[in-house]
């Protein structure tokens, strides 16, 4: 069975995104890992004047502070699974360390094969901590991103956004694969600077090559025109709330796509009124 890796950033805070990983991994049939990773990173233990005695009572603290998490994350799932009452397998464990380093290894030894990290609150996806943009960009297996006190509900309206690449046809299958579950609706949104795109996507046949490849009839193609001083992420959450989608693609290995999107500045109606998760996919070597 493959498995779900939950990170978790706020362990008393944390049960409706292990509520959230939990559906998700039902309706995915995979098995949930709860992980809480305690980063000595925010601590100066490798500063200036810090003694021997300091650095082992700020280990000794942090140790304390991932077993305390432990206790209060295994109370929590087993909270949410008497909620849920279905069957599911979880692990739970913490760890003292860097959070990527930590993720990474794990995916690397074949443990964990999708990655979930949320949000904090009233912060979008495109303004992510770094912690959860260095496993974006950095894992290689796909990772979700869930905003702040999501509730859960199956996904039936994709929106996949690229700005038209070779490699979105291999993502759309795996979209595909994953998404089976739900049998979704697919849109594949292509953000363009060209007037001349829409014909682009006709001449190349482009639209019917997405059907037939993936062997996914549920699939549209639509663009959208980013004018000079355009916001793209808030053009894709905009169009993502008007369709009614519940949940944004994007592919890792677009990156001066994906680049464009994080630089760009979000408004008040982005982070509060169109959050909505986010799955970014790995396009593996």
């Amino acid at each position: 069975m493959k498995t779900l890796l939950a990170i978790i950033n706020r362990p008393e805070e944390s049960k409706s995104f292990i509520k959230y990983a939990a559906n998700l991994a039902i309706d995915l049939k995979l098995k949930l890992h709860l992980i809480f990773v305690q980063n000595p990173e925010a601590y100066p233990l490798g500063a200036p004047g810090t003694t021997g005695t300091m650095t082992v009572e700020i280990q000794k603290g942090l140790e304390e502070m991932a077993e305390n998490a432990q206790k209060s994350i295994e109370e929590l799932t087993k909270e949410v699974k008497s909620e849920i009452d279905k069957d599911l397998a979880t692990d739970v464990t913490t760890e003292v360390g860097v959070p990527k380093f930590i993720v990474e290894e794990l995916v690397d030894e074949d443990k964990v094969h999708m990655v979930i990290v949320d949000s904090k609150e009233d912060v979008s996806f495109w303004e992510q901590n770094s912690n959860n943009m260095d496993i974006i960009y950095d894992v290689n297996c796909p990772v979700w991103v869930i905003p702040f006190e999501s509730v859960y509900k199956p996904y039936n309206k994709v929106v996949y956004a690229t700005n038209y690449k070779e490699e979105d046809i291999n993502t759309l299958k795996q979209l595909v694969s994953l998404t089976k579950p739900y049998n979704p609706e697919i849109v594949a949104l292509h953000i363009t600077d060209s007037t001349e795109f829409e014909e682009k996507v006709k001449t190349t046949g482009f639209s019917d090559t997405v059907k037939s490849k993936t062997g996914y009839e549920k699939i549209a193609v639509e663009a959208l025109l980013e004018r000079k001083n355009d916001n793209v992420s808030e053009l894709i959450n905009d169009y993502s709330k008007d369709i009614d989608a519940n949940l944004i693609t994007v592919l890792k290995e677009n990156r001066h796509f994906l680049e464009r999107l994080f630089k760009s500045s979000a408004t008040k109606k982005l982070i509060k009124e169109a959050q909505l998760p986010v799955l970014v996919f790995h396009e593996k070597e």
